[in-house]
């Protein structure tokens, strides 16, 4: 067996970075930190058939959100931090996947000693020669303990159980890592977005002008069921609002085809929108002026 022994001053500042004061919030921004650097942008990619659309989504760590919290989306990794490691899964809200960590006290412990170390030899004065090295040490280590929370967080992903909107996926997510995580959100547009399936192929917005234009077709062709789920909405909502394509009313096509059960990207809104008006379907103002 080898066993290691410290020195006094090695003993003694192993104590003063267990005794340095840090903040909770230090920590989950930490275990936020390493999981970004796992999977990389915060997005959801969904492709059905021709169309595919990149989701942002909000993360957070047992429930507190990292960063600005502005997406439709939220992904909410649950570390336990109870003696028996086990999770206690959250009631979440809609549109959320839940990442319930097992097993996870060692990466927390481990999370929060690598944030009392980078404080403590970001602030430690290096008084004398031999503590100067031993904090230069631990300044070096840091590096490897940022890939260690790496690798131990990467390996609790794939064994994760996995909540959309409290409901266990668990089943339907394959891989580890960043494809689990790729795999999981998959599902949670696919249960967030009901309607999205209408959308089979990506526009732009010369695909919106030329639907503008007026064509025989338009007018004896059925309506593509997208246009046609637009078009019962304004019948819906024209008898007490005034409908409008973009701002976020409660009129407004934009505010509820983006978000709720569609999704939609806002180039599909207004592809619909042109749709319908070269159908003869909706009439278009601008300012109060009819458009011809």
């Amino acid at each position: 067996n080898i066993y290691e022994y410290l020195t006094d001053d090695e003993k003694d500042i192993e104590k003063e970075i267990r005794n340095t004061e840090i903040q909770t919030s230090d920590v989950r921004d930490k275990i936020g930190e390493t999981f970004k650097d796992i999977v990389g942008a915060s997005r959801a990619v969904y492709v059905n058939g021709a169309f595919s659309h990149a989701f942002p989504y909000n993360l957070k760590v047992n429930g507190d959100p990292i960063g600005r919290s502005s997406n439709d989306l939220t992904l909410d990794i649950v570390v336990a931090d109870g003696p028996s490691g086990l999770v206690d899964v959250p009631v979440s809200g809609p549109k959320t996947l839940t990442v319930a960590l097992r097993d996870s006290n060692a990466f927390l412990n481990d999370a929060a000693l690598f944030v009392k170390t980078n404080k403590y030899v970001n602030q430690a004065s290096d008084s004398g020669e031999v503590r100067g090295a031993i904090i230069a040490d631990k300044r070096t280590m840091l590096n490897a303990q940022t890939l260690k929370l790496r690798a131990d967080l990467e390996r609790l992903i794939g064994e994760a159980r996995f909540y959309v909107s409290g409901v266990d996926v668990t089943d339907a997510v394959s891989g580890s890592g960043k494809s689990a995580i790729e795999c999981a959100m998959g599902e949670l547009v696919r249960r967030s977005y009901t309607g999205l399936q209408q959308i089979g192929q990506n526009y732009t917005d010369t695909d919106v002008y030329n639907s503008c234009l007026p064509t025989r077709s338009m007018f004896e062709l059925p309506l593509p069921e997208y246009a046609q789920t637009v078009l019962s909405w304004v019948g819906l909502m024209s008898s007490g609002y005034s409908i409008t394509v973009g701002g976020d009313g409660v009129a407004s096509l934009m505010a509820h085809f983006t978000k709720d059960e569609y999704g939609w990207p806002d180039v599909a809104v207004r592809n619909a929108v042109a749709t319908l008006y070269a159908a003869g379907r909706v009439e278009m103002r601008k300012a109060g002026s009819l458009l011809e």
